[in-house]
């Protein structure tokens, strides 16, 4: 299976989430697959070089964890724009499953992937909270996305055992006074965006 990663190392918050990712998902359970994992390139070449990626035959999953903006962007590192509403090509994401770590991309940009023929978007409606005691735990819930997609599981079954682990996380927080942290990780679920919640993030029966 093609796969291609679009992760942000540029500040502390993606220099985390990029290096969880690639500690717990990439080397784990992407190693039998075929994976690109982007390079950053020059902002004049950044959209040409993603558009060439994305467009390369046989990729079924685009996945990554960056910025987004103002819920239209997904950018990359030094915030270049990677993906912004109505500044791609269908056949990017046609046909495709896109999973983005990313704040506030669900309201727009998500929306419009799956209106250019992506098959299931998964990503955040809004500014999600990497609070210090919950942040592992989010990354883990978070990933278990990707994992569940490249296990073969439908998106429907994704998010409910998504969902399962954000819960067991969120009580094990509660249980260990650590409320604060719990509330946060409870605000990251519900901003969660995913077929299962509404069709306008695709179709909760599409797998890889």
């Amino acid at each position: 299976m093609k796969i291609l990663t679009l992760d942000s190392h540029t500040d502390e918050l993606t220099l985390r989430s990029s290096d969880y990712r690639q500690k717990n998902v990439y080397q784990t359970h992407f190693s039998t697959h075929e994976v690109t994992h982007f390079d950053d390139v020059p902002p004049p070449k950044l959209r040409e070089r993603v558009n060439a990626l994305a467009k390369e035959t046989g990729l079924q999953l685009i996945t990554g964890a960056g910025h987004g903006m103002q819920s239209k962007a997904y950018t990359g590192n030094s915030f270049g724009v990677l993906y912004e509403v109505g500044k791609y090509e269908k056949d990017e994401v046609n046909g495709k499953i896109v999973h983005f770590l990313s704040c506030g991309i669900g309201g727009q940009l998500g929306p419009d992937m799956v209106t250019n023929g992506c098959r299931a978007f998964f990503g955040y409606s809004e500014d999600f909270s990497l609070i210090d005691e919950a942040a592992e735990f989010f990354f883990e819930c978070d990933s278990a996305i990707d994992i569940g997609l490249i296990e073969g599981l439908t998106a429907d079954e994704v998010y409910n055992k998504v969902v399962a682990l954000f819960n067991q996380r969120i009580d094990e927080l509660r249980q260990k006074q650590q409320n604060y942290a719990a509330i946060w990780l409870s605000f990251n679920l519900e901003s969660l965006c995913a077929p299962s919640l509404n069709k306008k993030w695709g179709d909760k029966d599409a797998r890889l």
